[in-house]
Protein backbone atom coordinates (compact mmCIF):
# COMPACT_ATOMS: atom_id res chain seq x y z
CA UNK A 1 0.00 0.00 0.00
CA UNK A 2 1.27 3.47 -0.87
CA UNK A 3 2.22 5.92 1.86
CA UNK A 4 -0.05 8.88 2.64
CA UNK A 5 2.22 11.34 0.75
CA UNK A 6 2.29 8.99 -2.26
CA UNK A 7 -1.49 8.70 -2.18
CA UNK A 8 -1.85 12.48 -1.97
CA UNK A 9 0.49 12.91 -4.94
CA UNK A 10 -1.45 10.34 -6.97
CA UNK A 11 -4.78 11.95 -6.04
CA UNK A 12 -3.42 15.31 -7.17
CA UNK A 13 -2.23 13.87 -10.48
CA UNK A 14 -5.55 12.19 -11.15
CA UNK A 15 -7.49 15.31 -10.16
CA UNK A 16 -5.49 17.42 -12.64
CA UNK A 17 -5.80 14.82 -15.39
CA UNK A 18 -9.57 14.71 -14.95
CA UNK A 19 -9.79 18.51 -14.95
CA UNK A 20 -7.87 18.60 -18.23
CA UNK A 21 -10.19 16.01 -19.79
CA UNK A 22 -13.38 17.97 -19.09
CA UNK A 23 -15.13 19.63 -22.02
CA UNK A 24 -14.78 23.39 -22.46
CA UNK A 25 -16.83 25.29 -19.89
CA UNK A 26 -16.66 22.55 -17.24
CA UNK A 27 -14.56 22.66 -14.05
CA UNK A 28 -13.80 19.99 -11.49
CA UNK A 29 -15.45 21.43 -8.39
CA UNK A 30 -13.90 19.05 -5.89
CA UNK A 31 -13.64 15.68 -4.25
CA UNK A 32 -15.29 15.41 -0.87
CA UNK A 33 -16.80 13.12 1.70
CA UNK A 34 -20.47 12.48 0.98
CA UNK A 35 -21.57 13.17 4.56
CA UNK A 36 -24.34 15.73 4.81
CA UNK A 37 -23.70 16.62 8.44
CA UNK A 38 -22.13 15.58 11.71
CA UNK A 39 -25.05 13.67 13.23
CA UNK A 40 -24.61 9.89 13.08
CA UNK A 41 -27.45 9.48 10.57
CA UNK A 42 -25.85 12.10 8.28
CA UNK A 43 -22.38 10.55 8.18
CA UNK A 44 -21.06 8.60 5.23
CA UNK A 45 -17.87 6.81 4.23
CA UNK A 46 -18.64 7.43 0.55
CA UNK A 47 -16.89 10.07 -1.57
CA UNK A 48 -18.11 12.36 -4.35
CA UNK A 49 -16.29 14.05 -7.22
CA UNK A 50 -18.25 16.92 -8.76
CA UNK A 51 -17.80 18.75 -12.06
CA UNK A 52 -19.76 21.94 -12.78
CA UNK A 53 -20.52 23.93 -15.89
CA UNK A 54 -20.77 27.72 -16.12
CA UNK A 55 -24.54 27.43 -16.61
CA UNK A 56 -24.91 25.68 -13.23
CA UNK A 57 -25.21 22.13 -14.54
CA UNK A 58 -23.29 19.51 -12.57
CA UNK A 59 -22.37 15.86 -12.72
CA UNK A 60 -21.31 13.75 -9.75
CA UNK A 61 -19.23 10.61 -9.53
CA UNK A 62 -19.27 8.57 -6.35
CA UNK A 63 -17.34 5.76 -4.75
CA UNK A 64 -16.01 4.30 -1.53
CA UNK A 65 -12.74 6.22 -1.92
CA UNK A 66 -11.74 9.55 -3.43
CA UNK A 67 -10.03 7.62 -6.23
CA UNK A 68 -13.19 5.62 -6.94
CA UNK A 69 -15.27 8.82 -7.05
CA UNK A 70 -12.86 10.34 -9.60
CA UNK A 71 -12.97 7.11 -11.63
CA UNK A 72 -16.78 7.14 -11.60
CA UNK A 73 -16.89 10.77 -12.71
CA UNK A 74 -14.38 10.02 -15.47
CA UNK A 75 -16.53 7.10 -16.64
CA UNK A 76 -19.64 9.31 -16.73
CA UNK A 77 -17.76 11.94 -18.72
CA UNK A 78 -16.31 9.32 -21.05
CA UNK A 79 -19.76 7.89 -21.72
CA UNK A 80 -21.05 11.32 -22.71
CA UNK A 81 -23.23 11.65 -19.61
CA UNK A 82 -22.59 15.33 -19.05
CA UNK A 83 -26.14 16.05 -18.00
CA UNK A 84 -27.20 17.97 -14.87
CA UNK A 85 -27.39 15.92 -11.69
CA UNK A 86 -30.11 16.21 -9.08
CA UNK A 87 -27.96 18.71 -7.20
CA UNK A 88 -27.33 20.86 -10.30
Amino acid sequence: MASAPEQADELGRRYLALQQSLPAGWLLDGVRCASSGLKPDQRSDAWQAVARAADGASITGSGLTAFAALDDLQARIGSGTLAPSAEG
